[in-house]
């Protein structure tokens, strides 16, 4: 009797043990995909504007992963020896989902935006979405910007969230790191370029984005645009932006106003209809070839009536509010169009 319960209590344990090797199989072969990336993209803001971060985690296995998380590094960027530190200004997870782990210092290099995104993640779920708003110091003292100094790294983290366990931190080969190009401001040496992630319609004088606007024969191109209110859906907080001039061209400049969800340049335009987005260009005079008078406006390659014209209303490309001639020393043009999308304009 007593050997028969032996046996049966050895063949209960192999049977528990069997069952513990099968969970920790299962849990050996977790395996997601990250993506983590810049809007606008690739990476490139100017001082004083937002940049988005947008991270996205694809349950790619076959067990059910439990308290998904998401971590992202403060943005930071060294120029001339100077660290300056990003400003969170929105985030699409939940107002009481996330918060700033600063390590209990009080260096900001440090600190670590969390999100608990969402209680679980199964295989057949879409993959789970973060976007994450950060605002650029606008006191940046550099004129010349950098190329890809402002670093950032996200990951996401799942279960238990124990490093020792190996399978609980995704990338398996640790945070993705993401840098972007910082854009100097007005008074720079940049002065064909600018871009940020807006979140409302600009107010009162103010414009949504601008490239630098101390025109000079050296900078004989200047634009900036004036968006309208606009919803934004669900992870897509906000819209990414930028604007392109280019070295030699005194008629081009180049808007992207990305779609929701989209990012610039190259975008799918986002549509504004029936509100239009007021763009403004000014031109040094003396840049364009000699006796040139700007007095009209194409618009992805169609020539635009005034907005005071009875063609304005079945334009698909927008109007002219005005064009204004120089007065005075130096001789500036100033081009006033409004459109229901982005560019590019010439004249």
């Amino acid at each position: 009797m007593n050997r028969t319960r032996w046996r049966l209590l050895v063949a209960c344990l192999a049977v528990i043990g069997a069952a513990i090797a099968v969970a920790g199989g299962s849990a050996g072969n977790r395996e997601g995909d990250v993506t983590f990336e810049a809007l606008p993209g690739p990476g490139a803001v100017s001082y004083g504007e937002n940049i988005a971060y947008r991270s996205t985690f694809d349950n790619t296995t076959g067990s059910v992963f439990t308290q998904i998380r998401y971590v992202q590094t403060r943005p930071v960027a060294t120029l001339d020896g100077k660290t300056y530190t990003a400003e969170i200004a929105k985030t699409s997870c939940a107002a009481t989902a996330w918060s700033i782990n600063t390590k209990n210092d009080a260096d900001p290099t440090n600190d670590e935006f969390v999100c608990n995104a969402q209680q679980q993640l199964r295989p057949d779920d879409a993959p789970a979405v973060v976007v994450v708003v950060w605002t650029i110091p606008a006191g940046i003292t550099s004129a010349q910007g950098c190329d890809s100094c402002l670093k950032t790294k996200g990951s996401w983290l799942i279960k238990e969230r124990k490093s020792t366990n190996g399978n609980e931190s995704f990338p398996k080969e640790g945070p993705i790191e993401v840098s972007a190009q910082l854009l100097a401001g007005q008074g720079s040496a940049e002065t064909l370029k600018a871009g940020g992630y807006e979140l409302a319609a600009c107010s009162g004088n103010s414009k949504s984005l601008s490239t630098n606007q101390a025109i000079s024969l050296g900078n004989p191109v200047t634009s900036s645009f004036c968006l309208p209110p606009f919803e934004t859906s669900g992870v897509n907080v906000g819209i990414a932006t930028s604007i392109t001039e280019l070295a030699n061209n005194v008629h081009t400049s180049e808007v992207c106003i990305a779609a929701l969800g989209a990012t610039c340049p190259g975008a799918n335009a986002m549509d504004f209809d029936p509100s239009v987005v007021t763009f403004e260009f000014r031109v040094w005079d003396a840049a364009l070839e000699p006796g040139y008078k700007i007095t009209q406006v194409s618009h992805n390659g169609q020539l635009l009536p005034k907005c005071d014209s009875p063609e304005a209303a079945t334009s698909a490309e927008g109007c002219v509010v005005d064009i204004i001639q120089p007065q005075g020393n130096p001789k500036i043009w100033t081009i006033i169009v409004q459109a229901e999308t982005n560019g590019p304009f010439t004249w």
